[in-house]
């Protein structure tokens, strides 16, 4: 599975490498017309490619809605909050009990009144949903690292793109450089990071997705942190320059720059 997602991302960033580069040239140099009409046509290409593959897919019918299964588990641990239990089984689930299994359950063994009695499975589902909120309330750093992706296109505008005397990066390719990065992160946690550390522990190796997840929110942290440095001292030089930039300096400011979308890749 790790595996998967590995080649899923480095995939999924190939295909932006494409897009950063050839759509970004076709929109700079041809026109939006065209460069506009480009996406949609994939878009339309992709779109008719997932609708040809449902065939293919696994399609279970649910048996009972989630979210009702959820309230359930709530209703029925309010319901029986009042039922005394002996010391030995403190950890029982409220949500559980059967107190009488000719009232509670049917000749089949389900719930007669779902409301009032639930399966361990459905507390579970509750616990593992309500485990995982902290989590998505902590993402709203990554969400506001996300969120700035056009404002480097903005300061990339400013800045002297050329890389020779005859060729200059457009602006909104320098997202190409996070890119590239997330890439070489990819190949270097599967082939370099995973391998030694398996063979120092002596076991397969690996960092489970809430460690993921927190690397993430950390790296996102830090490229924050370094987009308000680059700023900083881009408005430094503008100021001490009167807004007129030396080349010297402007180069400066897109290495600066580069640096901001290394650090947001990871």
């Amino acid at each position: 599975m790790e595996g998967y997602f590995s080649l899923y991302y480095a995939l999924y960033a190939l295909s932006l490498v494409v897009a950063l580069t050839c759509l970004v040239y076709i929109q700079v140099n041809m026109g939006w017309a065209l460069g506009f009409g480009a996406p949609v046509l994939l878009m339309l290409f992709a779109t008719l490619s997932i609708y040809l593959g449902t065939p293919f897919y696994v399609k279970l019918k649910p048996k009972s809605s989630l979210i009702t299964s959820l309230f359930q588990v709530i209703v029925a641990a309010y319901r029986n909050r009042c039922l005394r239990l002996s010391p030995e089984s403190a950890d029982i689930l409220y949500s559980c009990i059967v107190q009488d299994p000719q009232l509670d359950l049917s000749p089949d063994g389900e719930a007669i009144d779902p409301w009032r009695l639930c399966t361990v499975d459905q507390v579970e589902e509750l616990k593992a949903l309500l485990k995982v909120v902290p989590i998505r309330l902590t993402g709203v750093v990554l969400a506001i690292n996300i969120s700035q992706s056009s404002f480097p296109v903005l300061q990339a505008n400013t800045m002297d793109r050329h890389i020779s005397s005859s060729f200059e990066i457009p602006a909104a390719s320098f997202d190409i450089f996070a890119v590239i990065s997330g890439i070489l992160w990819i190949v270097l946690y599967d082939c370099l990071i995973l391998p030694v550390a398996s063979k120092l522990t002596g076991k397969p190796a690996y960092f489970s997705t809430k460690e993921r997840m927190g690397f993430d929110l950390v790296f996102s942290f830090l490229s924050v942190l370094v987009v308000a440095v680059v700023e900083g001292v881009r408005r430094s030089i503008a100021i001490k320059n009167g807004h007129h930039r030396r080349l010297n300096q402007k180069r400066r400011a897109r290495e600066l720059d580069v640096e901001q979308y290394k650090q947001g890749s990871l």
